[in-house]
């Protein structure tokens, strides 16, 4: 694993982000990868792939559209709030696709210490009784 791991997270940042970022992070937990190149793979490939599709979207959009009337219909509306907002809906459309999953996690686990920390107090208070 660890002669192809990095090759593989490269690859799997280009295709598919969190969840093999996620893997390569629990790989280098158990000491299979280095973290510290496991955040430097991870960023280089997300930046890739991020370019990489942008390119492909540039040069291709307009097949895409033609052969999905939903999505052309709904083109206009997003170019012009992409035109409106400028700079600032640009990144916070960025940001917002990227942290989905990490917001959704943060939220849970909040949730569930909430909760924990309810049914602890209420268990001791009894106790103490």
């Amino acid at each position: 694993m660890a002669e192809l791991g990095y090759a593989a997270l490269f690859i799997g940042t280009l295709l598919e982000g969190e969840t093999i970022v996620f893997l390569a992070g629990l790989a280098a937990h158990h000491g299979y990868l280095w973290f510290p190149a496991v955040v430097a793979v991870s960023v280089v490939g997300g930046f890739f792939s991020d370019k990489i599709l942008f390119h492909v979207g540039r040069r291709y959009g307009e097949r895409v559209y033609a052969r999905f009337p939903g999505l052309a219909a709904k083109a206009p509306r997003v170019r012009a709030l992409l035109l409106r907002w400028d700079v600032l809906g640009q990144a916070v459309q960025y940001w917002v696709a990227r942290l989905d999953l990490s917001v959704v996690l943060f939220l849970t686990a909040l949730a569930l210490a909430l909760v924990a920390g309810t049914v602890w107090n209420i268990v001791r208070s009894r106790q103490q009784r």
